[in-house]
């Protein structure tokens, strides 16, 4: 079986109404907490095994960029857990994000003031992709053309379209619609984490993975990320071109985008 060899981007911007950018990520180790400096936009080339991850924090006056910065520190540290976990991953998965939400629940309690994070992110491992989220920081898998999400969303508005009372297509119109069900940053006696986990198996040479925060996704319509994807074959104008497309269309949040376009395949 080939391991995955991918090309990496990744970018955040604080947007044109926000002062602070309470998104952080990490490309394997690397975080925008420590070496990489937020605005930039990096390239990598790697091989698994490897994890990326997007925080969306909220909490306002640095706060939530505390939380996030916590949670991508704390995946970092658990990767080769993670790695090694083989069919009990997701025991190892939920490890990690025990502690991350245990580190964060502890500066709630020294800081006097709450904050959280949303989460997304992936694992590179013997052959498959495992994908987990928490939020509505959100994971596609472009290929052959098509957009297709495989996170789960979080939210108020999910929760009601889940139970049938209103349509996928108007679920905007729910009142408190972004309002989140789940998110890093809750102690034990007030919800639990519940993670969303999956696993992608089949990627073709030049599929793409992304990952981003609602900044990106909650102001545009995705059909035209997909149209980026499509049109554009250089990845580094592709990461670019998403989040001026966001803003284009209104985004007042931070956005966060992270590309992972397969170069070798994952398969016999």
């Amino acid at each position: 079986m080939k391991k995955l060899s991918a090309d990496v981007c990744a970018v955040t911007h604080a947007g044109r109404v926000r002062r602070e950018n309470e998104d952080n990520y990490s490309l394997n180790g690397r975080m925008t907490t420590t070496d990489l400096r937020k605005g930039s936009a990096y390239v990598q080339h790697m091989t698994e095994p490897f994890h990326l991850s997007v925080c969306d924090g909220m909490g306002g006056e640095s706060y939530g960029e505390l939380a996030s910065g916590i949670a991508v520190e704390t995946i970092a540290a658990h990767a080769s857990r993670i790695y090694d976990s083989g069919e009990d991953f997701s025991f190892a998965v939920s490890n990690c994000l025990d502690d991350a939400n245990t580190r964060i629940c502890r500066k709630i309690t020294e800081k006097g003031k709450r904050m959280g994070t949303t989460l997304a992110a992936i694992y590179a491992v013997k052959g498959s992709i495992i994908c987990v989220n928490i939020g509505d920081t959100r994971i596609y898998h472009y290929s052959k053309g098509v957009l297709d999400q495989i996170s789960f969303d979080h939210t108020h508005a999910q929760t009601i379209v889940d139970a049938g009372q209103v349509s996928q297509d108007n679920m905007s119109r729910i009142p408190d619609a972004k309002r989140l069900t789940r998110h890093l940053g809750v102690f034990p006696e007030e919800s639990n984490l519940s993670p969303n986990i999956s696993v992608i198996n089949d990627v073709d040479n030049g599929d793409i993975i992304m990952l981003c925060s609602d900044g990106l996704h909650g102001s545009m319509n995705i059909s035209l990320a997909e149209e980026i994807l499509s049109s554009e074959s250089n990845l580094l104008t592709a990461c670019d071109r998403l989040p001026d497309a966001a803003l284009a269309a209104g985004s007042s949040d931070n956005v966060t985008v992270v590309l992972v376009k397969n170069a070798g395949g994952i398969g016999a």
